[in-house]
């Protein structure tokens, strides 16, 4: 379903906070620059501080109001402080879960490592955002709470265990919260697709 209603300016321009930005060309990047074109002021949060201040520096140059905080998502600490820088700019109006790696191999070779690594990027870094961001929107009134899915949510390819685990723990979670406050609150939560994800970064927004 095509909703465009998070595009639309509002009369209190709210804050959007997008966590799990890197490089000026990936996702979290494009998501920031849609959401800046609006009109939004945007708070980008990553792990890597040369790409993240890259990136910034370009939402900048095109006149957009933008704040950038080096910390990991799946950590309570920074996740507050990404939170915190957004609601600097303006009320916190939507946070966007966009944070983790997909690293494919053979299941027999996963370590436990390597499947905890994705979890904790994943689920619990989603996790992380919704506690830290839902007081902040309910505060406000309402918003929107969005997480970066995947079709490995829903059905897991070969060679891609941790990574299909993860977006499955994070997309039930993400009902779970929507089923909890939706009713509460104005709010809005949803699990976008990555082909979802790349058109709201595009045009419109698409809910999954």
């Amino acid at each position: 379903m095509n909703d465009r209603s998070v595009l639309e300016p509002t009369a209190v321009q709210g804050s959007v906070l997008i966590a799990g930005v890197g490089a000026s060309h990936g996702l979290g990047a494009a998501i920031a620059r849609r959401f800046a074109a609006g009109g939004y002021p945007v708070a980008i949060a990553g792990r890597n501080a040369d790409k993240l201040a890259e990136t910034a520096a370009e939402l900048a140059a095109s006149g957009a109001t933008v704040a950038h905080v080096v910390g990991d998502a799946s950590n309570a600490a920074d996740v507050a402080r990404f939170v915190a820088a957004a609601e600097g700019l303006a009320p916190l109006a939507m946070a966007v879960h966009n944070a983790g790696s997909n690293r494919p191999a053979p299941f027999l070779k996963v370590s436990e490592q390597r499947f905890e690594e994705h979890w904790r990027e994943h689920a619990l870094g989603g996790f992380q955002l919704a506690q830290a961001a839902i007081p902040a929107l309910l505060k406000r009134g309402g918003g929107t709470l969005v997480f970066t899915g995947a079709s490995g949510s829903l059905r897991g390819k070969a060679n891609y265990a941790p990574f299909a685990a993860a977006k499955a723990a994070l997309r039930a979670m993400a009902q779970s919260v929507a089923r909890e406050f939706g009713p509460q609150a104005f709010m809005s939560v949803m699990s976008w697709s990555t082909a979802a994800s790349r058109a709201i970064a595009c045009s419109a927004c698409v809910r999954n």
